[in-house]
């Protein structure tokens, strides 16, 4: 059984870590899939983004190598996730829903999704508390203010902190 967890994941935190977590106990495969929307100004580049996930996903699963090691895939697409999904097998789609508007905006996708493929199916997961507030847009407002960095450790992995740091640094490589 496959899946695909998708979501901008600019930048990605330790409650998108926890929802892959979640995925790995019911699925063999795990897509996170990193989706590519021109409406959206990112902080960070797919590359970046590919790259602080298989950094989190060695925290989690050290004999991590490569694309496919354990079923966990990265990969990005600048299409929709339910043609990814079907394109590549995967019967299941994994969202993760925090609070009331969380589950209307993802019913809505679900429904579409359905619309659009009927064999491909939707699953919720809901965070524990202490994750639930934690979103990208959190991350990134959080920057602005004194002591960010460690009030981010609980939110997000080290190589993302460092990653923010560069970014308010004006580097021009954000890779490490």
């Amino acid at each position: 059984m496959r899946c695909v967890y998708a979501g901008t994941f600019d930048p990605p935190t330790y409650g998108h870590n926890w929802m892959v977590k979640k995925a790995r106990d019911l699925f063999d495969d795990v897509h996170i899939l990193i989706a590519i929307n021109t409406d959206k100004k990112t902080m960070f580049p797919k590359e970046v983004i590919e790259e602080m996930w298989i950094e989190m996903i060695k925290e989690q699963i050290p004999q991590f190598q490569k694309q496919g090691d354990f079923g966990v895939f990265v990969k990005s697409t600048s299409g929709l996730v339910v043609d990814y999904a079907y394109q590549e097998c995967c019967k299941y789609i994994v969202r993760g829903v925090r609070n009331a508007t969380d589950y209307a905006y993802e019913q809505q996708i679900q429904m579409i999704n359905k619309s659009l493929e009927t064999e491909i199916e939707t699953i919720f997961f809901i965070p524990p508390h202490e994750l639930s507030i934690i979103s990208s847009s959190y991350v990134k407002s959080m920057i602005e203010f004194k002591g960010w960095k460690e009030r981010l450790k609980k939110a997000v992995h080290p190589g993302v902190i460092k990653r923010l740091e560069r970014v308010l640094e004006g580097r021009k490589s954000l890779l490490l």
